[in-house]
């Protein structure tokens, strides 16, 4: 078959520190019965028991432990690096309020689609990591696999829709304030259906909306997080 559905999975709430822009690790909410019956949902949703499916994560933590509990299994899919969430360099693992000030901050996010944090990415850059990634999965998919799983962060799923509808990342985000329905939530999936031979995507994509956007801050006095 020519069509490839694309299953993005964003993974399971974080427990936000606030205003900080975390990198790999960060706390992780694994045990709420939201969390655990969000798991047992999604394992019965998604086609990953089929031998037409090829089931992919990112190599963070988060979307790792989210991949084992909804497969069930720690080992059961393939880790890729192009997956993982925007690269924030020297930004990363530090509080928004205490860098705000610095120039290459200002620079960032003041245009976010161009301008990248020092030694980090911009979106531009990162949108076209995530692209090149979903090509290079594809070219080596075997002729039998239907369906592709991403276990991800909710700027991948953002990207990739993007990347699907020819637009950019800020695009998506404006389309965003206009229409309620398009939210990237913890535990969500959203699905892109691609043909492999004439490399198309299908116009029509859908979002099935997982966990309200949860904070549970570790420290009181930090706000929420990006």
């Amino acid at each position: 078959m020519s069509k490839i559905d694309f299953h993005f999975i964003r993974h399971v709430p974080v427990i936000t520190p606030g205003a900080y822009w975390y990198g790999e690790e960060i706390e992780i909410d694994l045990d709420s019965e939201a969390v655990k019956n969000r798991f047992n949902y999604l394992s019965g949703f998604l086609p990953h028991a089929q031998k037409t499916c090829l089931v992919i994560s990112s190599p963070y933590p988060r979307a790792r432990e989210t991949a084992s509990g909804v497969l069930k299994s720690s080992d059961d899919f393939k880790v890729m690096s192009g997956f993982a969430e925007q690269q924030y360099g020297d930004m990363k693992d530090r509080l928004h309020k205490d860098i705000k000030h610095e120039d290459h901050v200002i620079a960032y996010t003041g245009d976010t689609w161009n301008n990248a944090p020092r030694n980090g990415e911009s979106l531009s850059m990162f949108q076209e990591r995530v692209a090149l990634s979903i090509v290079g999965t594809v070219e080596q998919l075997g002729d039998h696999i239907t369906d592709v799983i991403v276990f991800c962060h909710g700027g991948v799923q953002m990207a990739a829709l993007a990347n699907a509808k020819g637009v950019t990342m800020p695009e998506i985000r404006q389309l965003k304030k206009q229409d309620s329905g398009l939210e990237f939530s913890y535990m969500s999936v959203l699905k892109l259906s691609y043909d492999r031979l004439t490399k198309t995507w299908s116009e029509d994509f859908s979002i099935d909306q997982g966990l309200g956007k949860v904070i549970t801050p570790s420290d009181p006095s930090k706000g929420p997080s990006f």
